[in-house]
């Protein structure tokens, strides 16, 4: 499992792994935009990022994804939480009855939000 995550994380920012194919990553955009995350923010690319991660490595911990898009970018892995947390928030600003009708309550918690988000993309 290091392995590929190490090979993962060699990848240039964006979507190259090959184990998310192309209409996998578009759709992944579309779904983010939809849901009122702005394509312009950081956080919606980690965000895209550990989406595909997670479906490329099943059982990878919200942290180590962390850890790991931190290393890609060369940032720290709080300031990854924190451009996503800060994506989800903005998101929910923009488009309130959609994570009420998803989420079920107001604000997601960053797990909670990425868990639900997977699931709606499997």
């Amino acid at each position: 499992m290091i392995k590929r995550i190490r090979e993962y994380v060699k990848d240039e920012p964006g979507l190259k792994n090959e184990n998310i194919s192309n209409h996998k990553a578009v759709e992944i955009d579309e779904m983010l935009s939809s849901i009122g995350i702005q394509k312009n923010s950081k956080g919606f690319v980690y965000l895209k990022d550990i989406i595909n991660l997670y479906l490329a490595l099943h059982n990878i911990t919200l942290n180590n994804a962390y850890k790991n898009i931190a290393c890609k970018y060369k940032s720290n892995w709080r300031t990854i939480e924190k451009a996503i947390r800060r994506a989800i928030i903005s998101g929910y600003n923009n488009q309130t009855t959609v994570y009420k009708e998803l989420y079920g309550r107001n604000i997601p918690s960053t797990l909670d939000f990425i868990d639900i988000f997977i699931d709606k993309c499997r």
